[in-house]
């Protein structure tokens, strides 16, 4: 413990906004389109399964903002310590050098944190990339305002909007109908099959778009698809661990409570690897070799995550530990030995909401981190190819690609200066 100092109100106040502006990251972020803090905390590391803990969580949504402009470090601080001398118990004080000591470690490290500066953005590549991937959607949309076939329109408006873009209007709306009016006149025949997946496809763009989910095409779509669960199995589909996740998540955006077992049946789904598969596994923990994929962790992990599991739980700790003993040698993700668009979009939000930076040294793979690789799949009309040598679905690539270009990496946060936090916080108290 470190003693305390008799220090003067006003600079303990001093030290105290310093602290938050310099140590901390700035939590008081534009909330998003679902009612969600778009604030983070960055994750600080410890040794523990193969090194992969993050000890806090990067909390954020899939939607993409601006950061909040913020007065220079240096200028806060030099206003603060200024504050400070003004103060008439300052001088005077029978600690004047422990007084002017914390100023000068104050500003110090104002000087350290300026000269660290923040972990380079990838958001203006990002931005670039989103901007022609969202032109190639415009290119697909036909006069009618759908986009592709069937249940594609209902897809298309849920990533456009967490593009910043509103599928309403004007610019989505070739003639008479927009792109969201499109998606409508799709759900009935969409939704003819009760399949959960498709629902949760729906409901997650009626609650971007800001529609009552309650009245789509006088379809209550948050009642068909929690009546679509299972309370003995604890899953929303009997054989798809991929349509339950997107269930989880398109009730979790709905504000929708979560049943009990939602968790405790996804985590008992991870297989011995910390992977997650496409199907469900009947019997879980059986010894029979289930298979997991890339594709299916990343998008659990989000799962997880949204649904309020700390990264420190142990299975988003293995879950992460697989996704990085699979990384390919590009950097990217596949179901075999080759990466594929698809898999690396899926795990980039993931690793994300996981509490990880997917630009960051841990993930760097010779010149190429996970986002590199995922940007290479773009073809110059801005759709995004399956895999570099096949082109695949392009429409689906992309709808895939939008979302990860979407989302708030941890470096578009400053990175906070820690290494005096605790001698400074036992001075101000």
């Amino acid at each position: 413990m470190y003693p305390p100092f008799d220090i003067p109100p006003v600079l303990k106040y001093t030290a105290l906004k310093s602290f938050t502006h310099l140590l901390l990251f700035n939590r008081n972020r534009d909330r998003g389109k679902f009612g969600v803090s778009l604030s983070a905390k960055k994750p600080t590391l410890s040794r523990n399964c193969e090194g992969l803990r993050p000890s806090q969580e990067t909390r954020g949504n899939n939607q993409r903002g601006t950061l909040r402009g913020q007065e220079p470090v240096m200028l806060q601080t030099v206003k603060l310590i200024a504050l400070a001398l003004t103060d008439k118990g300052f001088l005077s004080t029978a600690h004047l050098k422990r007084n002017i000591a914390l100023c000068s470690i104050l500003f110090l490290g104002a000087v350290l944190r300026v000269q660290a500066g923040p972990l380079a953005s990838s958001y203006p590549q990002r931005q670039t990339a989103l901007t022609a991937a969202l032109q190639y959607l415009h290119q697909q949309q036909q006069a009618d305002g759908a986009v592709g076939g069937v249940g594609n329109s209902c897809e298309t408006a849920w990533v456009v909007t967490l593009a910043g873009e509103d599928a309403k209007g004007p610019a989505w709306t070739p003639q008479n109908d927009s792109l969201w009016d499109a998606c409508v006149r799709d759900v009935p025949t969409y939704l003819a099959l009760r399949d959960p997946g498709r629902t949760a496809k729906v409901l997650r763009a009626a609650v971007a778009v800001g529609a009552d989910a309650r009245h789509v095409a006088g379809i209550d779509l948050i009642d068909v698809l929690e009546q679509q669960y299972d309370p003995d199995t604890g899953l929303y589909h009997p054989f798809s661990l991929y349509r339950h996740n997107l269930a989880v998540l398109a009730l979790s955006e709905a504000g929708r409570p979560l049943p009990a077992q939602v968790v405790p049946t996804l985590i008992n789904q991870q297989l011995a690897d910390g992977s997650w598969g496409w199907p469900v596994d009947p019997t879980p923990g059986d010894g029979d070799p289930a298979t997991g994929d890339a594709d299916t962790t990343g998008l659990t992990l989000q799962v997880l995550a949204t649904a309020g599991v700390s990264p420190e739980h142990p299975a988003m700790v293995r879950g992460v530990a697989y996704i990085l003993r699979n990384q390919h040698d590009d950097a990217g993700w596949g179901n075999d030995e080759l990466s594929d668009s698809n898999a690396t979009a899926w795990i980039i939000i993931g690793l994300i909401h996981a509490g990880w930076d997917p630009t960051s040294a841990r993930f760097q793979k010779q010149n190429d981190n996970p986002l590199t690789r995922l940007l290479s799949f773009q073809d110059a009309d801005g759709a995004f190819r399956w895999r570099q040598n096949i082109a695949g679905s392009l429409m689906r690539s992309t709808l895939d690609a939008i979302p990860a270009l979407s989302s708030y990496f941890p470096s578009d946060q400053p990175t906070p200066l820690r290494s005096y936090f605790p001698v400074m916080l036992s001075m101000a108290s």
